[in-house]
């Protein structure tokens, strides 16, 4: 679950953005609504691509869900940005969500990318990072936080920083990583 301050970044960051949009963990949607929306008002036909493996967390202390997936449909409906996302329904590491995504963003690059997954950013990064357009923005939850999968998400951002893939913008909310590709 992402702070409302990320969430209003989200927003400009898909207003703004210079290529398409890519969320890896979009979970119920709400930062996915976020974007969503930044891209509606951005008045451009921007791609935006979620990608959610789906599954149950009947005890998340705030959202509780017992199917992922269709509470995520019914929430973009909802919200009325469907027509504007495309959810590909799987892991992020999966061949056919790797392919169809960079079949959808081979031509545009991603000037957006969001991740509030399972721990493994180094992988997703390596993955996708070829599309990445120079400039794009990163957002990355989990950076802080009292899970286990903090530990390996810091260690793969402080790598890339260090690698001057990325830089730091600053850590925000509950602790977000934000930041911006230097190369790829």
């Amino acid at each position: 679950m992402l702070h409302t301050d990320i969430l209003v970044l989200l927003y400009h960051f898909a207003k703004h953005s210079k290529g398409a949009v890519l969320e890896i963990g979009s979970y119920l949607g709400g930062a996915t609504v976020a974007m969503g929306y930044g891209i509606i008002d951005s008045a451009q036909s921007t791609p935006f691509v979620t990608i959610e493996p789906g599954g149950s967390y009947p005890h998340h202390p705030w959202l509780p869900t017992y199917d992922i997936l269709t509470d995520l449909k019914s929430n973009l409906k909802k919200w009325q940005i469907d027509a504007y996302v495309s959810l590909e329904s799987g892991n992020s590491r999966d061949e056919a969500v790797v392919n169809s995504v960079k079949q959808k963003f081979e031509n545009k690059g991603i000037g957006l990318l969001c991740i509030d997954a399972d721990g493994e950013i180094n992988e997703d990064f390596t993955i996708y990072s070829h599309l990445l357009n120079p400039g794009a923005y990163l957002v990355v939850d989990d950076y802080f936080c009292g899970e286990l999968k903090a530990v390996p998400t810091r260690n793969a951002i402080d790598a890339l920083v260090d690698n001057k893939k990325i830089e730091c913008l600053g850590i925000y909310g509950w602790g977000t990583w934000v930041g911006r590709v230097l190369s790829n």
